[in-house]
């Protein structure tokens, strides 16, 4: 009966049997895995790298486990932002009061 498989309850075998299936000689195929299209998480990452740098870094850290060429491209864009915006809100000239009482 070695063209028959049998059933097992959990406990013991039972005496139901099903057809067994034929012996194969043929070597096992491979499937190819087809890596998903990640040109969206890319275009977002970028534009949100320039708008909101922190959001554009996350994103990057996200992008280096899939496409790590355009992680590290993210990650650099939104550093430079990030200093780009810093310098842009933050006011040329900062007021250091003198605890002196001199004005």
């Amino acid at each position: 009966m070695t063209d028959t498989q049998r059933y097992w309850d959990g406990q013991a075998w039972t005496e139901h049997i099903a057809p067994g299936l034929p012996a194969s000689s043929a070597p096992p195929r491979y499937v190819a895995v087809v890596e998903k299209d990640q040109t969206g998480l890319i275009v977002a990452g970028l534009i949100m790298a320039l708008i909101f740098p922190i959001g554009g870094f996350i994103a990057g850290c996200v992008l280096l486990g899939r496409k790590p060429g355009a992680g590290v491209a993210c990650m650099i864009i939104s550093v430079i932002a990030m200093f780009y915006w810093y310098d842009y809100f933050t006011p040329d000239a900062v007021i250091i009061p003198d605890y002196y009482g001199d004005y």
